[in-house]
């Protein structure tokens, strides 16, 4: 259900970031494709790579040590959010 919530969410916001990071670095939205291909593979590569580790961690200790062991992702990623101001090309 979780992972269902995530791509709602996020069905549109990926796709416009790259365009706009591509058209803004090479002044064309000719390798966009490439580029949103690549992003991709690699989110789908994480999400596979996740799910294995979560479900060894889980068959190794417990259910309840693989839910804490996320934590300090969590705590991570919110502090890189809270944190990350946009940069880009001086004007």
């Amino acid at each position: 259900m979780i992972l269902g919530i995530y791509f709602a969410l996020s069905s549109g916001t990926v796709d416009s970031i790259v365009y706009d990071v591509v058209l803004e670095e090479t002044g064309s939205s000719k390798l966009y494709e490439t580029w949103i291909g690549r992003a991709t593979m690699i989110e789908s590569g994480v999400l596979v790579v996740s799910a294995l580790a979560g479900g060894a961690i889980a068959g190794w200790a417990s259910a309840r040590v693989a839910s804490f062991a996320t934590l300090p992702f969590v705590a991570a990623s919110a502090g890189q959010t809270r944190s990350a101001s946009p940069r880009g090309k001086a004007a």
